[in-house]
């Protein structure tokens, strides 16, 4: 009596099946988690430019200023109560691009100095100084002046430090690599 003949796949080409499969799916998730780290860049970004814009408006409201004083927080352009006249400051902007960046409300720094003024892994920052004429750290460049920092998740190169991305009054906008670099103050990028 004879048999018709079952063929089926070898252990062999199942075994290879299967590692194809394993590395296509490993190239997918890398591709997909940059992807997502950059569609999460690109929101961090937009909502600083965004707070650019708002800024301005805020600066023409509150007598060409971006703050009144180091005390007073609702003339502080970075500041939640932020109000001249009509217009807000830009904390709604920051609470978008810490949403974006993935940092919890309350790693969202506005103080300009004192403890708790200087940002760096995990932080989005905001600086605004007065116009100042006398020594400290709202002097020189600093015066009458603002500057935002907020992490990114796509660091290019791979680096221990994550990159920001920093927006300021006197125009520059770009990445900064490597680490923060907002100090205590600081209202330039650079």
């Amino acid at each position: 009596m004879h048999r018709p003949s079952e063929r089926g796949f070898t252990l062999i080409e199942l075994l290879v099946v299967i590692a194809i499969i394993g590395v296509l799916s490993a190239i997918i998730t890398v591709v997909l988690s940059s992807a997502r780290a950059q569609g999460s860049d690109a929101g961090v970004k937009s909502a600083l430019v965004s707070a650019r814009a708002q800024a301005e408006l805020f600066y023409q409201a509150n007598g060409n200023r971006y703050s009144v004083s180091l005390n007073d927080t609702t003339t502080n352009v970075c500041h939640p109560t932020a109000l001249a006249g009509e217009t807000k400051g830009v904390y709604a902007m920051l609470l978008n691009a810490a949403e974006a960046a993935g940092v919890p409300e309350e790693n969202i720094i506005t103080k300009v100095s004192g403890k708790g003024g200087s940002g760096g892994e995990g932080f989005v920052t905001c600086h605004a100084c007065p116009a100042v004429t006398g020594p400290g750290s709202c002097s020189g460049l600093n015066s009458n002046a603002w500057a935002i920092e907020v992490p990114l998740k796509d660091n290019l190169p791979p680096t221990e430090n994550p990159d920001f991305w920093c927006i300021d009054s006197s125009g520059f906008s770009a990445r900064n690599v490597d680490g923060s670099r907002l100090s205590l103050g600081d209202t330039r990028c650079l």
